[in-house]
């Protein structure tokens, strides 16, 4: 769905070496998440501390209304309900994408 409009995505499951290998060759201008809600609190943690500083909005993808709120708590700028609709991905991509895109900055593995 996002690759025939110019996204590329790369499939990993919470963030690994391969990620952040991935992040700081080419930072990307936004980053989606979808993990289970299990996972969703430490990959977007993760996510924001290696993004501090940088202008490069996390989506997550989660399953209620109550993992939503949790993903914004932790610092993903948009938070949509599986199953997601693609016209709803793609505004949401379009609409952070129009409030500023990554900040070239290096980004490093958090400690």
């Amino acid at each position: 769905m996002l690759a025939p409009v110019g996204c590329v995505v790369s499939q990993s499951g919470t963030p690994g070496a391969e990620t952040w290998a991935a992040l700081k060759r080419q930072p990307p201008r936004i980053v989606l998440v979808d993990v289970p809600t299990t996972e969703l609190v430490k990959s977007i943690d993760a996510l924001a501390d290696a993004l501090r500083g940088r202008r490069i909005p996390i989506v997550a993808l989660v399953e209620n209304e109550d993992a939503a709120a949790i993903a914004l708590e932790h610092g993903a700028r948009a938070a949509l309900r599986k199953p997601v609709r693609p016209d709803e991905l793609l505004s949401t991509f379009r609409r952070l994408a129009r409030r500023g895109g990554a900040d070239p900055g290096p980004v490093e593995k958090p400690a």
